[in-house]
């Protein structure tokens, strides 16, 4: 396995005789965390 500058992962399959390229990209991705409303102890 090797990787290149432009985040591409290369893999040697050496039983088929034949170099695979990925391009592996990871665009940003935004998250969002939501806290549960909770009651107070004396309702609960």
């Amino acid at each position: 396995m090797s990787w290149d500058f432009s985040n591409n992962l290369f893999v040697a399959d050496t039983s088929s005789h034949r170099i695979i390229s990925f391009n592996i990209l990871c665009p940003p991705t935004t998250t969002t965390t939501l806290a549960y409303p909770t009651l107070p102890q004396n309702l609960a």
